[in-house]
């Protein structure tokens, strides 16, 4: 090649698919790290660096929302109210960053769920992290019983945090979103009914007893 001449875009262009799924030799991988010596990060980088290595990390909450939830490192960084870099650089330091095909896999569209958990690892619907859903712990607490084999719990108003007592109801996993549901989902909207009537009648009997 003639000095000073520059290689076309179609020339760039296959020269660059010729090398997908080739490995770098040891000479290229040399040249590379040769490439990057006697550079320095700007000081404005290092302080980035710094405040990022200085903010504390749950490791535990870490592993639950990017391993166990499959949460992307976009949404546990705006779970745990940090930057995403400082998300990543923990990830790495831990060894559990995602190839890049499972990235891929979970980036896909999909519906999230989120669901609330703690830490009970002698618990018989523990996780392999020993971590347990919150409204299963709920709703045994209040029944006093454990959920029986094959059962899930339904979140009767749709929201998967809120996990009050009244609003959890158990059934056999094959009939979730199913009749049981909907007579579920009937029985919460009269207990509600009956609620807003007991306060309407209240605040009428305020507003007899100040007429007097």
């Amino acid at each position: 090649m003639r000095k000073g001449s520059k290689h076309t875009e179609e020339a760039k262009l296959k020269m660059s698919q010729r090398r997908i799924g080739k490995k770098l030799d040891e000479r290229h991988r040399l040249a590379l790290a040769n490439s990057r010596k006697g550079r320095h990060h700007s000081d404005i980088t290092k302080r980035k660096i710094g405040l990022a290595n200085a903010i504390p990390i749950d490791k535990e909450l870490l592993r639950m929302l990017y391993l166990d939830q499959g949460l992307s490192i976009k949404q546990v960084a705006s779970e745990m109210n940090v930057s995403t870099a400082t998300i990543h650089r923990n990830l790495r330091l831990l060894g559990t960053l995602r190839s890049p095909s499972e990235a891929m896999q979970l980036a896909r569209p999909r519906k999230s769920i989120f669901y609330l958990a703690r830490k009970i690892p002698d618990h018989p619907r523990a996780n392999a992290r020993g971590y347990v859903k919150e409204h299963v712990l709920v709703w045994e607490e209040a029944h006093g019983k454990p959920l029986p084999d094959g059962w899930v719990i339904h979140h009767l108003n749709g929201i998967k945090t809120d996990n009050r007592p009244e609003n959890l109801e158990a059934m056999p996993n094959g009939n979730h979103c199913s009749g049981l549901v909907n007579a579920a989902l009937r029985k919460h909207i009269l207990v509600l009914e009956s609620q807003i009537r007991q306060l309407k009648n209240i605040n009428h009997a305020h507003a007899d007893n100040e007429s007097i």
